[in-house]
């Protein structure tokens, strides 16, 4: 049975019929009547048994039409892609100036010893060559605490990628309370060029204290506002600002506030997000949203700052999009003291574990484990849904490795370039 591919766009106007395939981007435009009435029947029926008319030959032609077996070698050879990217999350410490109701982590004073930091800038070395991108992701704690090893290892694989022609792109998970903009210009040069940053709207302070309980967001603000003064045309960035809401926050002014501030520079968007109960203790006893109230809320959080012409991220689309980082088969989370994981929410899980760097040995990886996360068939609903090509029902492992719940296609909380807090 031949049928129309999933992801392809259906549109009408009073010309044409249009198919639009969101894999490769072409179109066909059907304009004769007799035509229009046979895609009709097409899709009534539900596809086709044979290639036996012009239209089902162009649509085939142009993969907009397929059977089983060619709709699976397509998506199998697109999933091979995310094999050719080395993905690596770097924690330089797991101590943190911030102490933040609804965080998961323990927040261990202790920063990567030197050998682990050899260790991983050999293991980029090594590898880099072997693939067409190298992502690098800083998280923490609080990676700015540290500035030195981020700029060691940044410099490091910068150096190396411009040798081996491999791409390269940086982003950071921070709180912005040390990223001045004298410390952004160092990170910028080194290849650091994406940012997400959290502001809890008007409560912020509350939600988002230093560890002796000083207020941070006139600071954070003011980090920000000096970004924005750099030149366009100079420093091309991005910097997302995610604002986690709870049970009742629906003051939509705070995002006039952002607007007036950011809402000129194209570089500043705004995420919303739920905050779940991660891990920790602290936060029950926060009033966290329901599963079908977080979708409400955050839906109209969103349409408000559509409304106002504010940069919004919360409805990424395209290939992969949606799929979570450790989802990806060279994916690796390097932590503070040389564990090596797949996921940053699910610290210390022994299903996480995948690997150690050890003082000899070097970047040591447990094949078998990693495989857990990133080796998932596609389930047969996925053949026919319209965001198999951002999916490929890879959203969050850690939901069934960790939290043993049934297989779902229930968006991770997370964007596969950031983190959760």
């Amino acid at each position: 049975m031949y049928k129309l591919v999933p992801y392809a766009k259906v549109s009408e106007n009073d010309q044409a019929v249009l198919i639009k395939s969101e894999l490769y981007k072409n179109v066909v435009e059907i304009t004769n009547p007799a035509y229009k009435d046979e895609f009709s029947a097409l899709i009534q029926n539900g596809g086709c048994k044979n290639i036996s008319s012009k239209l089902t030959k162009c649509l085939h032609d142009e993969e907009l039409l397929l059977d089983y077996a060619e709709l699976n070698k397509t998506l199998t050879e697109i999933q091979l892609i995310m094999n050719q990217v080395l993905t690596l999350t770097i924690m330089p410490t797991e101590g943190c100036n911030f102490r933040c109701p609804y965080c998961y982590e323990s927040h261990e004073p202790i920063a990567m010893k030197p050998y682990i930091i050899e260790k991983i800038k050999k293991y980029i070395l090594e590898q880099a060559p072997h693939f067409k991108h190298v992502s690098i992701g800083w998280f923490g704690g609080e990676p700015t605490l540290f500035p030195e090893i981020v700029c060691d290892i940044a410099s490091e694989t910068k150096a190396i990628c411009t040798k081996s022609n491999t791409a390269y792109r940086s982003f950071m998970t921070t709180n912005g309370y040390l990223l001045t903009a004298e410390l952004f210009k160092k990170f910028y040069k080194l290849g650091i060029t994406s940012y997400q940053i959290t502001l809890d709207g008007w409560s912020h302070n509350k939600t988002r204290p230093l560890l002796s309980g000083k207020e941070t967001l006139e600071v954070i603000l003011k980090n920000l506002l000096d970004l924005s003064m750099l030149p366009q045309n100079e420093y091309s960035f991005r910097v997302t600002i995610r604002h986690n809401i709870l049970e009742g926050d629906r003051d939509f002014s705070w995002y006039d506030y952002l607007h007036k501030l950011f809402g000129h520079d194209s570089r500043f968007s705004v995420l919303v997000r739920p905050v779940g109960n991660w891990g920790g203790t602290s936060v029950n006893k926060l009033n966290l949203l329901t599963s079908s109230r977080a979708d409400e809320l955050v839906s109209e959080h969103v349409n408000y700052l559509h409304h106002i012409g504010m940069k919004c991220e919360n409805e990424r689309s395209g290939l992969f999009s949606k799929i979570c980082y450790a989802s990806y088969r060279h994916s690796l989370v390097f932590r503070a003291n040389g564990k090596i994981e797949k996921c940053t929410v699910a610290l210390d899980s022994p299903e996480n574990s995948i690997g150690y760097v050890d003082p000899q040995k070097g970047v040591v990886i447990n094949e078998d484990a990693n495989a857990l996360w990133w080796k998932v068939n596609l389930n047969q609903k996925c053949y026919s849904c319209r965001d198999v090509l951002s999916c490929f029902n890879m959203q969050c492992r850690k939901k069934a490795l960790i939290d043993h719940l049934p297989d779902s296609c229930v968006p991770s909380a997370s964007l596969s370039e950031f983190s959760f807090i």
